[in-house]
């Protein structure tokens, strides 16, 4: 902030944010638990649907710890020069080499305690190998061609979705079935194809032209990822996502003065919502997760 130039009052202060709770503490907790075991956590079967900014961020955070389980990869696109500032885990090589995504973030992830699996293409085209597996959840990372408005009536278990802003935002969302609202509710106009921004903001200085200029930011999609972690996490082990929030997001603009954290439920007369209650009811009964 102080080299593209934002005025002292925009500056980051010393805060601590608890990913637990998702609020903003005023000191640290001598007691709070670790979100992993001592002897590694177990991810159980997790399905990365894009490894872009944010699903590469996730990969490169979620291999930082001790972790075990099988992780899913599924993205149609190649490693671009635009990627570059974005991600923890692209380098000029994989541009060179013309390395799609998957397969430069399963190389990553090739000396970390988890199992990876490909899948290479667009989700409409990989549908069919997705559903012959039994994933614990899916982490809806892209909105090509038009997966959000979809995803519902695919009837995976629980999804979770990460988001950078137009501006200096990001945030996570969570859709468990019965209680929460589904992707279709978070869309903009699920009549358009939307893709999110990202992880760019405005920066101060204008052009002679008097339009401002933008600028990467890429803290946002490792904040981003970091935030999907923490509720994939909560998924995991310790339950909470019943009694937490399932929207929960946070600006850098000015800071970071809040964190705005939320429970978003069924949308009434939501076709998507109304489906997913009724597959968790079936799989609350013994039947399958998938629709037949």
């Amino acid at each position: 902030k102080v080299a593209v130039g934002h005025p002292s009052e925009r500056w980051l202060s010393r805060v601590i944010w608890n990913l637990r709770s998702q609020r903003l503490e005023t000191e640290l907790s001598a007691d709070e638990p670790s979100f992993y075991d001592d002897d590694g956590s177990e991810m159980g079967k997790t399905l990365l649907a894009g490894v872009g900014a944010i699903g590469s961020a996730f990969a490169y955070l979620a291999a930082l710890g001790p972790v075990c389980g099988t992780l899913g990869l599924l993205d149609a696109d190649g490693v671009e020069v635009t990627n570059l500032n974005r991600s923890p885990i692209f380098a000029v090589s994989d541009v060179l080499a013309r390395a799609s995504k998957v397969d430069a973030v399963a190389r990553f992830l090739s000396s970390s305690g988890m199992s990876v699996q490909k899948y290479p293409g667009w989700w409409d085209e990989q549908l069919a190998a997705v559903q012959a597996e039994s994933w614990d959840t899916w982490l809806a990372l892209t909105n090509e061609r038009g997966v959000w408005t979809e995803l519902p009536f695919l009837s995976p278990p629980t999804v979770l979705h990460a988001t950078t802003t137009s501006g200096w935002g990001f945030g996570v969302g969570r859709h468990a079935g019965a209680d929460d609202d589904c992707t279709r509710c978070r869309m903009p106009r699920e009549s358009f194809e939307f893709r999110g921004p990202c992880s760019t903001g405005g920066l101060p200085a204008g052009h002679e032209d008097n339009v401002a200029p933008r600028g990467a930011l890429p803290f946002l999609s490792v904040a981003a990822g970091s935030l999907l972690l923490a509720e994939h996490q909560h998924l995991r082990r310790d339950g909470l996502w019943t009694v937490s929030p399932n929207q929960i997001a946070a600006d850098l603009l000015w800071g970071l003065s809040s964190v705005i954290a939320v429970h978003r439920d069924r949308t009434p007369g939501c076709q998507g919502c109304t489906y997913q209650r009724r597959q968790s009811e079936l799989r609350a009964d013994g039947c399958s997760s998938w629709a037949k």
